[in-house]
């Protein structure tokens, strides 16, 4: 697929996504290459020595690399949990993808990792097929939100009573 091409879908796909899966990747980059080799140099000018060029496939479509999103539980005495949204880059290799629709299909596909989906939890969502993709997507970010939000709320409960 051509550049130009695969930069624009990506933009109208990222530009039309649900509120919710906006907000949960405020953080994560979408960078999109004409290359492999291009994407390497560019995540290895990005992240120094963070960067492990030997996980980057020579066959990549696209991947996301960074920390994607994760809840812990804390380690206060009320043991809530904590929402760490993900930070990182989703790149797309033009050369690799061959039409719209699999740049969407891909596109989606890492922003499943990026909200801490495994490899099987993307693909049992059926991430990537028409339709359902975009909604399940939204689910994981709504839940990821909501968990965030339930945090900030307990929080600052607890600044007020404290100031009581």
């Amino acid at each position: 697929m051509e550049l130009q091409a695969l930069k624009k879908v990506a933009a109208d796909f990222m530009g039309g996504l649900p509120d919710p899966v906006t907000q949960a990747l405020t953080d994560v980059e979408v960078i999109v290459t004409d290359t492999v080799p291009t994407a390497i140099a560019e995540l290895s000018e990005e992240l120094g020595d963070e960067f492990d060029k030997k996980d980057f496939p020579a066959d990549c479509k696209g991947i996301f690399v960074g920390t994607p999103t994760e809840i812990e539980e804390s380690e206060d005495d009320d043991g809530d949990e904590i929402v760490y949204y993900p930070e990182g880059f989703i790149v797309l290799c033009a050369d690799q993808i061959e039409s719209e629709h699999e740049g969407v299909v891909v596109i989606m596909h890492e922003i499943g990792h990026a909200l801490g989906m495994s490899e099987e939890e993307v693909t049992a969502l059926g991430l990537g097929v028409e339709g359902n993709g975009t909604q399940a997507l939204t689910a994981a970010a709504e839940a990821v939100n909501a968990k965030a939000e339930g945090e900030k709320e307990d929080k600052d409960e607890g600044d007020s009573t404290s100031d009581e």
